[in-house]
Order: C-alpha cells, then sequence, then structure tokens
C-alpha cells in the first residue's frame, strides 16, 4: 500500500488523522473511570457524524491545522510529482506530526471544556517545533540509488519499531489506551485506515496435493496431524466449492444459502500488487467521500476521478487489484502450491459464527493419516467420520495413510483398507 496523490488529498488525509486523533482523546476519558474504551480507532466517522459540542470544537481545530503553513508545507512536499510514499515513510512522517495535532487536540479540548484528558507540555514551542520541520521537509522527495532506498526503509522501520517499544514502556500502566493515544497512535492509525480500502476478507486455505514433508512437519504437527482430502468441482482452472455461506441480509439477520465458492490459485512468481490507498477508498459511505476528496475551497482532487465516475471499468480494476493482492505470496511460499477460498461482504462478518461456513459432507473425499498420527487419534477420526455417515446415508469413506517414498524423496499416500463398522471402533483408542 501506498499514498499518491495531489494536495487536496493529502490535507485531507491529515485533517482525518486530527478527526480521528480527537475522537479518541474523548473516547479515552472513560479510561479513568474504569470503564470501556472502544477497542477500534473509528476510522469511518466525518465532520458531520459528530454531535453538536464536539462537531463545533472540531471545527476549531479544522481551522488551526488547516491554518498551520508547516501542516501545509508537508502537504505540498508530499504530493510533488504525485511520488509513492509507502507506510513506513508515512509512519515516519505523522510520528513527528503527532507532536503538533496533539497540542492542536488537547489544547481545543481544554478551551472548550470537552475532557479532563491532557498531555505533558510539549518539549518546544510551536514556533520551534516549525523550525525543527524544515529539516525534515527538505529530505522529503529526495532522490534515493536503490540501495539508499532499501537503507532508508530499514532505518524507519526499526526506528518506527523501537520508537512503540520505547513507548509502551512509560506512562501509567493503568491507562493503556491514554498511554498509546500520546505514543503509538501513529502506527495504530496507519494499521486502522486500511479498512477504508476494502471490506474485511477471509480465507481458507487448501494445497494441491499433500506431499511435500516441511509442510507435513509445519502445518502437520510434525506428521501427528490429519489432512483433509475434498473433491471439488469443474476444470483445473475453475475449481469450486460449494459451500453454505452469507449471502445477505433478511429480517432475521444473515440469510445464508449453498454456493458454489470458487479456489483461487495463490501465485508466488508475480509482483505484489501496490495499491494507491488514495484511489482505493471503496470501502467508504458514498455520501462522506467529499470529506476525502473535495477541498476547503470546493475543488475536487484528481484523485477523486475512479470514484465519482460512472465508468464500470473502474470499479472492475477496482475489485481485480483487491483479489489479485489477496492471491500473490512471495516466492519463499512456493512449496504450499496454495489455493484460496475468499470469503469477502460487506456485511459484518466479525463474529466467527457467520463465517464458519458448512460444506457438504459428500465433498469430503476422505482422510489422510500423517506418519505418525497416534493411534488414538485416528480412531477418535474414524468415530466421528462413522457418525456423519450414518446421517448421511453414507456407506464408504476413504482413510489414507502417508509414508515416506525414498524413490522420489516425497510424502506419499495410499487407501488403506479399513472399515469403519468394527464392534469395537466405539470404544478402543488402543
Amino acid at each position: 500500500m501506498y499514498w499518491s496523490g495531489d494536495k487536496i488529498v493529502w490535507m485531507n488525509l491529515f485533517r482525518h488523522y486530527l478527526l480521528t486523533l480527537a475522537i479518541r482523546s474523548w473516547q479515552v476519558e472513560a479510561e479513568f473511570y474504569q470503564e470501556e474504551v472502544p477497542e477500534d480507532l473509528d476510522v469511518h466517522v466525518s465532520p458531520q457524524d459528530l454531535q453538536e459540542e464536539f462537531r463545533i470544537a472540531f471545527d476549531d481545530m479544522d481551522k488551526q491545522l488547516t491554518s498551520d503553513y508547516m501542516i501545509n508545507s508537508f502537504a505540498e512536499a508530499l504530493a510533488k510529482k504525485r511520488r509513492k510514499c509507502f507506510k513506513p515513510e508515512l509512519l515516519n512522517y505523522l510520528q513527528w506530526l503527532h507532536l503538533r495535532f496533539l497540542n492542536i487536540v488537547f489544547e481545543t479540548n481544554h478551551y472548550h471544556d470537552l475532557t479532563s484528558v491532557s498531555a505533558t507540555d510539549p518539549s518546544y514551542t510551536v514556533e520551534e517545533w516549525h523550525k525543527l520541520s524544515l529539516g525534515i521537509l527538505k529530505n522529503i522527495g529526495k532522490p534515493l540509488s536503490k540501495s539508499q532506498k532499501t537503507e532508508a526503509h530499514c532505518k524507519i522501520a526499526v526506528s518506527a519499531a523501537a520508537y512503540r517499544i520505547n513507548s509502551s514502556l512509560i506512562g501509567d500502566p493503568r491507562y493503556k489506551e491514554y498511554n498509546q493515544l500520546i505514543t503509538t497512535f501513529p502506527a495504530r492509525y496507519c494499521e486502522s485506515i486500511e479498512r477504508l480500502m476494502y471490506p474485511d476478507w477471509y480465507v481458507a486455505c487448501f494445497m494441491d496435493d499433500a506431499s511435500n514433508s516441511s509442510i507435513w512437519g509445519t502445518y502437520g504437527e510434525n506428521h501427528t496431524g490429519i489432512c483433509l482430502k475434498y473433491r471439488v468441482s469443474g476444470a483445473q482452472d475453475n475449481m469450486h466449492l460449494e459451500l453454505y455461506k452469507p449471502v445477505g441480509l433478511d429480517r432475521k439477520g444473515i440469510a445464508q444459502s449453498f454456493q458454489g465458492m470458487p479456489l483461487e490459485k495463490v501465485h508466488y512468481n508475480r509482483e505484489h500488487v501496490e495499491t494507491n490507498f488514495f484511489t482505493s477508498l471503496g470501502n467508504i459511505n458514498p455520501e462522506k467521500s467529499t470529506f476525502w476528496y473535495q477541498g476547503l475551497d470546493g475543488e475536487f482532487s484528481s484523485s477523486a476521478k475512479w470514484f465519482l465516475s460512472d465508468d464500470h471499468h473502474h470499479r472492475e480494476r477496482y475489485w481485480k487489484t483487491f483479489d489479485r493482492a489477496l492471491t500473490t505470496k512471495i516466492n519463499q511460499w512456493h512449496a504450499e502450491q496454495e489455493y484460496r477460498i475468499l470469503l469477502k461482504s460487506h456485511i459484518n462478518l466479525s463474529a466467527v459464527k457467520d463465517r464458519l461456513l458448512k460444506y457438504r459432507f459428500k465433498n469430503l473425499d476422505g482422510l489422510i493419516f500423517g506418519i505418525k498420527t497416534p493411534l488414538k487419534d485416528r480412531l477418535k477420526a474414524i468415530r466421528i467420520i462413522k457418525g456423519h455417515c450414518e446421517n448421511a446415508k453414507r456407506k464408504t469413506f476413504n482413510f489414507y495413510q502417508a509414508f515416506y517414498d525414498p524413490e522420489t524423496k516425497s510424502i506419499g499416500h495410499g487407501l488403506m483398507d479399513v472399515s469403519m463398522y468394527w464392534d469395537s471402533i466405539e470404544g478402543n483408542d488402543g
């Protein structure tokens, strides 16, 4: 993920950061009274969502921010030549700007008597902060060689991680959320705003064979696990598995039905997708798009073209980019030969029960026991399968045994002549 856009969207990013920070400053008040504080940052909010006194206070904060020439200078520098700003670099700038944002939020809260939450006095004045900022501004967009870029990414990532660790060790441990508001908020913000781009997604992972010994050693609990083998429908390039999945909302809540869900092949030899945050804000309410794409003078950002256009190709590219990102992994994972079933929806599926999808038992071909699967686990699995077979009136089921093949130096598996209907299978764990 990267950020690339004109000054309008950069200033609106800063305004959104300020809004999210202000809301969090109001929420952490509850912590001082031993009350619950919301776990997640409220990144889907816009100013019109605020109640009257909070809206007045934020408008005051907003005026201070947009009139600060140094904040404007950062937006102009980041917008220059529409350069790509990746997350480690953005986090580096936000950690610096956070000092100024906090100053605006706490002073305004104090003026409007909104909360008792406050920060310690800054170590330097606004004028001194402006002067120190000039050194950072000079280096934004400075041409770097490949090795210099690598060095810069390393330096930023390492310093950001160290900052988070050191920050977590200061402050009163009773007030965790307040401490994070002061110290680690920039990192939480960078992680949270990804939710504005695409809906939450969930994945079930499959492999096209079970012959890799290292995979059995890791995912298979050092060869003691059991592999589930499924029957899928369709051709090799269009496989799918029928699952009972969420399809919409009705009066009772989330409606579900059986539908074929494609098994998407994971690619290990293609470039990772680079996604521009400013042209991928598809998971926000359209009514709130103006907060992101419109300047204070009413002019719209050039980054808004994809969102405002009726051209369906923009939407197709948006979802194609998402799907490509979810099926691309670095080459070190190629031994998995993974396929993925992806569940993504604008329906809220945060509850585990809503994304626990059922498959038809007839599509479970069999179980492959690992080389070292304990006998008691094998017998327990057979008893469970026997119960399912009785319920489904299924007469046969395949049980396979994994073995090491010294000829191919891989893990093979063969069909065992095992009956589920031995009388002693019910209670013998051996």
